[in-house]
This record gives C-alpha cells, sequence and structure tokens, in this order.
C-alpha cells in the first residue's frame, strides 16, 4: 500500500520545510520526498492532507519502564499497553528497561523482550537497569537485590535475551566492575554507568573499558562540582560517550540541561524513564518491588 502525506511542515535531518510531502512505499519507508505540488505525480493508495501540521520521525526511547498503569517487568501484555501509551506520544520504538529484580526475575524479562521482538516490530531490545549498582546511589531500585557484578552472572543475563540485551547500567566501582564493562561490551552490548558513586577518574577508567553510555546524567550519582567534576565531567570530556537526560522539568532543572547540551554538542540522548504511572491517574504504582 502506497501512502502520500501532503501539505506538512517536515521536520527532518535538522531542517523544517513547508508545504512538503512524503510518499511512504508498500514497506511503510518513506520511498520520495519534497515540497509543492510534487506528490500529485505518485499513485497511491491513500492520501492524507497534513494541513500543516508537523510531520517528524518518530522518537526512539533508549530509557523507560512502563506506562498507561504497566510496566515492562510484568509480562508481554503489560509491555505492549505502555507502548501503545507511547506510541501515541510519538515515540514509536523503544529499548524495554527493566528494573533491578532477583536474578531469575530479570533473566524471566530479557528473555521475554527476546520473545516480543518476533512480532512487535517497535520494541529494538531490552536495557537491563541493575542489579549491578551502587547502594548509595540505588534511587528507585531495591537495596535488598544490589549485588557486585560476577562474570557467571553477566553471562547468565545476556544469554537470556538471545543478543537482544542492548544495554547494561551499572556502577563501576562495585568490585569487579571494571571487568564487567569489558565483558558486557565484548558480548555486543552497550555498558553504561550509572547508579554510582564512582569519581572523574574512575568513571573515565569505564569508558577506556569501552562504556559509552551515562545513565540519565545527573541523577542518582555525584553532582557536578567545580573542583569534583565526577561522572558528568568524564563524560563530557569524552567524545566517545552519550550522556542519557530526562528533560521533564524535575529531574534536572532546565539550566542544568541546557549545560549538558552546550557541553557535549549532539552526544544528548533525550530519555523518558517513565514508569507505570506515565499517562495514568494519581495513585498507587509500582517500579520494580517498590510501590511509588
Amino acid at each position: 500500500m502506497t501512502t502520500v502525506i501532503h501539505s506538512a511542515r517536515l521536520v527532518d535531518d535538522g531542517r523544517v520545510a513547508d508545504d512538503a510531502w512524503v510518499v511512504l512505499g508498500d514497506d511503510a519507508r518513506v520511498a520520495q520526498a519534497g515540497t509543492g505540488d510534487g506528490w500529485r505525480e505518485h499513485p497511491a493508495d491513500a492520501i492524507e492532507d497534513a494541513a500543516g501540521d508537523i510531520l517528524a520521525p518518530g522518537f526512539i526511547d533508549l530509557h523507560g519502564h512502563g506506562g498507561a498503569g504497566a510496566a515492562y517487568d510484568d509480562g508481554p501484555d503489560a509491555v505492549r499497553a505502555a507502548r501503545a501509551l507511547h506510541r501515541a506520544h510519538g515515540t514509536t520504538r523503544a529499548v524495554v528497561s527493566l528494573v533491578t529484580g532477583t536474578l531469575d526475575d530479570i533473566a524471566a524479562g530479557a528473555a521475554m523482550v527476546a520473545d516480543l521482538m518476533r512480532t512487535d516490530a517497535d520494541i529494538l531490545g531490552s536495557h537491563l537497569e541493575g542489579p549491578f549498582l551502587d547502594p548509595g546511589h540505588k534511587g528507585a531500585h531495591d537495596e535488598a537485590l544490589l549485588r557486585s557484578p560476577d562474570a557467571d552472572e553477566i553471562a547468565r543475563l545476556l544469554d537470556a535475551g538471545r543478543g537482544t540485551v542492548l544495554q547494561v547500567t551499572l556502577a563501576p566501582e562495585l568490585p569487579g566492575g571494571l571487568d564487567a564493562v569489558q565483558q558486557i561490551v565484548a558480548a555486543g552490548a552497550v555498558a553504561a554507568v550509572g547508579h554510582t558513586g564512582a569519581d572523574a577518574a574512575l568513571t573515565a577508567a569505564a569508558f577506556d573499558a569501552g562504556a559509552t553510555i551515562l545513565t540519565h546524567a545527573f541523577n542518582a550519582m555525584p553532582g557536578l562540582h567545580h573542583r569534583l567534576p565526577g561522572p558528568v565531567g568524564a563524560a563530557t570530556a569524552d567524545p566517545r560517550v552519550t550522556l542519557e537526560i530526562i528533560a521533564d522539568g524535575v529531574h534536572l532543572h532546565p539550566e542544568v540541561v541546557r549545560l549538558a547540551f552546550a557541553a557535549a554538542p549532539g552526544r544528548i540522548a533525550l530519555v523518558t524513564d517513565a514508569m507505570a504511572a506515565a499517562g495514568a491517574d494519581d495513585g498507587v504504582y509500582t517500579l520494580g518491588s517498590l510501590s511509588v
């Protein structure tokens, strides 16, 4: 089925074009694009008049835990319910983030995501946020379930995902932390520094070991001090590193967001870190084993 969308404000590749059109081919991919009346030359099964609406590529969320009252850790139906909410707000694809749990629970979650990827094209893979996190910077994770990284346990979790675990967040200062970074990267996943008390030097060592993401920068880690630059200082100084930012006006002050963009241009990934309560009424929800 070929679809033409015309008369849109097209945002693409850093540019905005008025009175623009796109042609979507049978595979739902953009086949052609232009401005003006050129769309009339393309036969189509469906024609949509965007009437000046903004047309843009869909968002991709690298870090989120659920929405619409459903948590990603709670199984396929919960993942699909939460993803439906986020798709309605323009997030067309997402990495499914799993919170700290028992090793059995995390392994089961990674396997569940791998199974879903066979049928649900909007799911890119999983992100294991824990259990190898610093108890002193646990955030919403259950301290009783946190542990130092172990090579066999890491291999078990990665194997459970059958190649679909895309990211593992850990605290590199834990015993075996730097070795864990190397193991994760060698297995083809991305190692991320987060929920950490590491200083700038140790964080830089983790980046040298292969870590390439700072999980929700500034949150659940030492702050950016003028004498102690911490994980954020190490990340902004390293061109290999992407910084996740939760720009919701609550997790970070807007001025801090501006500083992050200025310090690491082209290396900021806006993420939601959304939980089950996103898009839902006020009430009691769970994040892993914790009530929120």
